[in-house]
């Protein structure tokens, strides 16, 4: 057959043919490309048909070639491929003798057959290449999860701060890896359910945390502090918030909670408390030296403006007094000359107790006439007529005598102080066992003892000032109308450290209204002092 021959009998109705191609084809899938060149590939396809016909052997290869071309030029849509096996159909028709038409059918089938191997091709290059895309996008979303996971954990170890997730109905728990730190943990040590996290919480506080997650399963949601118990055995301090989430009916389904390290923040808070007490105990000090330096000027004075004007009356009219007022001139310098000795002496031994040095001399002597001179010497102070005594003819003892005189003076002088209506008894008796120790502290004199009192008919002291009154600077309340008396507030501290050093103790025992006996006892003659 000669191809040229039908082309040249046919040419003539090709391009109404092309043209027919060409709107069915752009009614599909393929668009683009102008209607000339639309035209000139169908010419180009159709061509390439008519020639492989010269060389039958050729039909079938050239065939699928087209096929082949089709889907390299985007005719992939099955209309797209269908209206052109229609057109090639109608053109080769067209152009073919009546005995070269039916090498048609094998022409289309071979197109047919290219176009599927072709397309089968893109599709399983066009799958890899999505199987390919999907990966690199699958490994790019799990290296970015990573990264996030990572920069989590870095800002979590950098803030201090811990998670934890746990999914109630599928009873798993997470925490992070900052909250298995911050807990005591290494992950992987402990469970991370609530037996677990209950197991890291310091026993003193778990109480406090057990109600704080029943309050939350309740709905009740607080943040609240707790120490840590974990293996590292370092105690942190947490401050914990959590939150649980009900599906629609209510019920439960999932706790999200976090743990914040303020074990800084709370060394930082203690610190200033530390410091603001300090502070504050720095400043009650200066005021208690200016109160007390204040205090000791007016107890000087009292007695240096009696020594002054008795010194006075000496000068001016000591030759004109009679016996009887120049011995009452003389007894009253004596006896406020003895307040000041007093009074510096309380002082000196003041400081003494600040050091640690207090210093007694110990000796066995009769506490009776010691005790007799004492009373003479007071009787002659302002309000010293309201002193009595109740004294045996003897009273053995083992101490300091001149500390023992300075102990009774003190308590004199104190009920004078605060009882300033009324009698006061100074009483003396043997007590032939004592206690170990008494309420304020100082041990007892165990074994046989000398027991010496100062009862006055003052208001009283209230049940919870007496234990403070033997502590240092403290100079009791207002009590049923009385006001506070001025003093240095040491005459009991060192009364109390005198007492004890000498192997004695020190008590009180008042009912308010009632007024108040003040003792002390030292050990009997013979007996060796205890320590204190």
């Amino acid at each position: 057959m000669d191809p040229n021959l039908a082309l040249q009998t046919i040419d003539g109705d090709a391009p109404a043919i092309s043209e027919r191609w060409r709107l069915a084809v752009a009614q599909t899938s393929y668009v683009g490309a102008s209607p000339q060149e639309l035209r000139d590939l169908f010419r180009a396809l159709t061509d390439r048909v008519l020639a492989a016909l010269g060389t039958p052997a050729a039909v079938e290869g050239e065939a699928r070639a087209v096929g082949a071309r089709l889907v390299q030029l985007g005719f992939t849509a099955p209309d797209a491929l269908g209206n052109t096996l229609q057109a090639l159909g109608e053109e080769l028709f067209a152009r073919l003798p009546e005995a070269a038409r039916p090498l048609v059918t094998t022409v289309l089938a071979g197109i047919s057959a290219g176009f599927a191997a072709a397309a089968r091709e893109v599709l399983l290059a066009d799958q890899e290449a999505i199987r390919a895309a999907m990966l690199g996008e699958r490994m790019r979303l799990q290296g970015a999860v990573r990264e996030s996971e990572a920069s989590l954990a870095a800002a979590q170890r950098i803030a201090h701060l811990g998670s934890f997730d746990w999914d109630l109905q599928g009873n798993t728990a997470s925490w992070s890896d900052e909250l298995f730190r911050l807990l005591g943990w290494q992950p992987g040590e402990v469970t991370t359910d609530l037996e677990g996290f209950f197991k890291s919480v310091h026993p003193d506080d778990l109480h406090l945390v057990r109600q704080s997650v029943e309050d939350g399963f309740a709905g009740k949601f607080y943040p609240y502090e707790f120490r840590t118990s974990g293996r590292d055995g370092v105690v942190r301090t947490l401050s914990a918030r959590f939150e649980v989430v009900s599906d629609n009916t209510g019920r439960p389904i999932r706790i999200l909670g976090t743990a914040l390290d303020i074990t800084d923040l709370k060394r930082s808070e203690e610190a200033r408390r530390e410091a603001e007490a300090e502070a504050a105990a720095l400043r009650r000090l200066d005021n208690l030296k200016d109160e007390l330096l204040s205090t000791i000027a007016h107890e000087l004075r009292t007695p240096l403006t009696v020594i002054h004007g008795y010194a006075q009356r000496l000068v001016m009219r000591g030759r004109t007094l009679s016996p009887e007022t120049l011995q009452s001139t003389v007894q009253g310098i004596e006896s406020s000359s003895a307040q000041l000795t007093l009074l510096v002496e309380d002082l000196l031994d003041f400081s003494r107790m600040q050091r640690g040095d207090v210093q007694v001399q110990f000796e066995d002597f009769d506490l009776v006439p010691k005790l007799q001179e004492l009373l003479t010497g007071i009787r002659h102070r302002p309000g010293g007529e309201r002193l009595t005594s109740e004294l045996p003819t003897e009273l053995p003892v083992r101490g300091d005598p001149a500390r023992v005189e300075q102990v009774v003076t003190n308590l004199v002088e104190n009920a004078l102080k605060y009882a300033p209506d009324g009698p006061i008894v100074l009483r003396g008796t043997r007590v032939d066992d004592s206690p170990a120790a008494d309420a304020t502290g100082t041990a007892g004199t165990g074994g046989g003892a000398v027991r010496v009192e100062v009862v006055d008919s003052g208001p009283g002291i209230p049940l919870r000032e007496q234990t403070r009154v033997w502590e240092k600077f403290y100079r009791g309340a207002s009590v049923a109308g009385v006001s506070r008396a001025r003093g240095s507030g040491i005459g009991l501290a060192v009364v109390k450290a005198l007492v004890t050093a000498q192997g004695g103790r020190v008590g009180l025992e008042s009912t308010p209204g009632q007024g108040a006996t003040f003792w002390f006892e030292l050990p009997a003659a013979g007996a060796a002092p205890s320590s204190a």
